[in-house]
């Protein structure tokens, strides 16, 4: 399979848009060049305290308290006080008259992957719609395939062409008021997303997708597609390195593509550094009717619900159908390796 929609005019018009006005291609926290060790450990500045007044405030809390002329006081990235008109405060150093509009909390994504270059054939118009392999109880071996390869794609671009993508994308979710992201694992490079999150100001809790076997519809075992230790040593650098940054935007968790994606040795791996770095994870359970067929097929597991508790107290996203039974391509429940097949809705946890 490849990747052909990210054409080089394409690229340039986005890196066109992106570097447009005085701020320099790519991250502006780049001031080394290209030295993305020490941007990372680069220690964030202080914050001014910015006064947004003259707004319509929703607070979204439990009793949809709303403030119908409010002010909001921003320090170092945070919101730190609320309130009407009657008590503006006078310590600031910046203030911007909100001319009346509506100023509510920013939206959560939990569930989302930067796939812009991912392989996508189908047109705007919608015309020409074929099945695809997610179509019909999906096609196991086709999308293990599938995604063994997308969670390479991030390798064949450079930090530029990452950075530069992850911007714009992640700009679209901006422009639409979400202001916090989960990542369940994209087509993208950790380290550009993360630095695009910093630029943008948003929060992110970026991933590396972990993804080392498939199920061929023509085997009795599992084919093992990527090196199961590299997965896990890329886990353990974007952890180290993301989760937890200084600038208070960005964490990180290790992702898998689901239950038929990883063997019993990547999800053991994916539980420990669950614990370890006391992190969530993420994933996808069971979106797709025939995954638990093929699971019993070829991993001839079956797992009571038992591991439930672990999965709602670590996973960050996932997806499931109520029409489907525990399942689990491990045997000890003694392991803690907690993805699974569930028969229960999403709102279970």
């Amino acid at each position: 399979m490849s990747c052909s929609c990210l054409t080089s005019s394409r690229f340039s018009a986005l890196t066109r848009a992106n570097s447009a006005g005085s701020e320099p291609f790519g991250s502006a926290q780049l001031t080394e060049p290209l030295n993305l060790h020490a941007v990372r450990k680069k220690p964030q500045p202080q914050g001014k305290r910015t006064l947004i007044h003259n707004v319509f405030i929703y607070t979204a809390d439990e009793a949809n308290t709303t403030i119908a002329n409010g002010w909001l006081l921003v320090h170092d990235k945070r919101i730190v006080a609320l309130g009407d008109a009657s008590q503006l405060p006078l310590d600031y150093d910046v203030s911007i008259d909100g001319q009346g509009k509506l100023m509510l909390p920013g939206l959560i994504n939990p569930h989302w992957h930067e796939s812009f270059v991912a392989p996508n054939f189908e047109s705007p118009d919608d015309s020409h719609l074929e099945p695809t392999p997610y179509s019909n109880g999906g096609d196991i071996q086709v999308l293990g395939s599938m995604f063994g390869f997308i969670s390479t794609v991030g390798d064949k671009l450079t930090l530029e062409e990452g950075l530069a993508i992850a911007r714009w994308s992640m700009w679209t979710q901006l422009r639409s008021g979400t202001t916090a992201l989960g990542d369940v694992g994209s087509a993208n490079k950790a380290d550009a997303m993360a630095l695009a999150a910093i630029d943008l100001g948003m929060r992110l809790r970026v991933s590396r997708w972990g993804s080392d076997i498939m199920l061929e519809a023509n085997k009795s075992t599992q084919t093992y597609i990527a090196d199961t230790a590299a997965q896990t040593a890329d886990w353990l650098e974007l952890i180290e390195t993301w989760n937890n940054h200084s600038s208070g935007l960005v964490g990180a968790m290790p992702s898998v593509m689901g239950a038929f994606g990883s063997s019993d040795k990547q999800l053991e791996a994916l539980a420990s550094i669950a614990q370890q770095y006391d992190v969530p994870y993420a994933t996808h359970l069971a979106p797709l009717k025939h995954e638990r067929l093929e699971v019993e097929r070829v991993l001839d597991a079956h797992l009571s619900l038992d591991l439930m508790k672990w999965v709602c107290s670590r996973i960050n996203s996932w997806r499931c159908t109520q029409h489907m039974q525990a399942t689990k391509n491990i045997n000890a429940l003694s392991r803690q390796v907690s993805i699974c097949v569930i028969r229960q809705p999403t709102t279970a946890c």
